[in-house]
């Protein structure tokens, strides 16, 4: 157990150390010569856990992204679709809000990502879990006579798309912050679609 949870802090370590350098020199500029520096590793030490600077790119993402599946997941044991999808979308503002270095990151890494013609599936993976999670909230309270007859995935694909946008506009705006969209995105993607319009 020892040696696992060793090994698991020398990961986290060297996901850190990428995180931080990128954010520092950019994608190019971060090299596993200077990561390894940054993680305290030889260069030998973090090819022992990533073939290469790629690999751990993508470890640093599904890290920056775990909280989200957390959130999800504990989203998903709540019995009410409208309290489901606020709940969601009220945690996953927060979290960008809080998380500053974690959205960097997202934005200044996500053409690496795009253009990787070895790890294309990439963004498929997640758009597709979180489209099949919305959905089912969707169908949920249109079952329950809650929601209008919508159209499950069109919305549930949608409202991925726009809380993604929203995440870079929120970034870059000084204006425009996580209480505005998350609000906004609330009154379009749940009391729109309830058949009371959100009335009690």
């Amino acid at each position: 157990m020892a040696e696992n949870k060793a090994k698991d802090e020398r990961v986290r370590e060297i996901i850190d150390a990428m995180i931080d350098e990128i954010l520092e020199n950019g994608y190019e500029g971060a090299t596993m010569n200077s990561i390894a520096k940054r993680a305290g590793l030889s260069k030998g030490g973090v090819y022992h856990h990533f073939g290469n600077k790629f690999e751990i790119l993508l470890a640093a993402n599904e890290v920056i992204f775990m909280p989200i599946m957390s959130l999800a997941e504990s989203c998903m044991k709540e019995d009410n679709p409208v309290k489901t999808l606020s709940d969601f979308i009220e945690g996953y503002f927060e979290y960008w809000n809080s998380n500053g270095k974690g959205i960097a990151f997202t934005f200044l890494t996500m053409s690496k990502l795009v253009m990787n013609s070895d790890d294309s599936g990439y963004f498929d993976g997640y758009i597709e879990e979180y489209g099949k999670f919305f959905s089912k909230i969707y169908e949920k309270g249109i079952k329950n006579g809650i929601f209008r007859n919508i159209n499950a995935d069109d919305y549930a694909y949608s409202l991925i798309a726009v809380m993604d946008y929203s995440c870079g506009v929120m970034a870059a705006s000084k204006k425009y912050g996580h209480e505005y969209f998350k609000e906004k995105i609330k009154r379009q993607f749940i009391y729109d679609v309830m058949k009371n319009g959100g009335q009690n």
